[in-house]
């Protein structure tokens, strides 16, 4: 499941965001990915739980942004050819997310939804160049 940090205070009540994803996870997710914005995202699965910044990109507009994230995480799920229990690694999990965030970031660079929606050429440039926002 993914959810913003918003949808997860007023879905589930909680501000933490560990308590958020153990609380879905009690509902039968067995990924829980928690957007943050330009704080980056919360993952949980498989006993493994942690924060992935984003990529710092110019911001033009955010519609589609976590559609677009979502579909960075089912491409990632698709494309390793491998069954989900293989992906609840520590490893996985975080190139997963990594490569989720770069596909998000990217569609905030440009307006529109599906216009929005990066190539997979500029997502491998942006894994390699592009610098992370880390917010403290």
């Amino acid at each position: 499941v993914k959810v913003s940090e918003e949808e997860v205070a007023f879905l589930i009540g909680e501000t933490d965001m560990a308590a958020g994803a153990q609380k879905l996870h009690a509902l039968g997710p067995r990924l829980v990915f928690v957007t943050l914005g330009p704080a980056g995202c919360f993952y949980s699965a498989g006993g493994h739980a942690g924060y992935m910044p984003t990529y710092d990109l110019v911001v033009k507009d955010t519609t589609g942004a976590g559609d677009a994230f979502m579909g960075g995480i089912l491409a990632s799920v698709v494309e390793s050819g491998k069954p989900l229990d293989a992906l609840l690694t520590p490893d996985a999990l975080e190139n997963m997310v990594d490569f989720a965030n770069a596909v998000g970031a990217l569609a905030t660079t440009r307006s529109g939804g599906v216009r929005s929606m990066p190539l997979p050429e500029e997502i491998v440039t942006c894994r390699a160049t592009a610098e992370k926002l880390i917010l403290t």
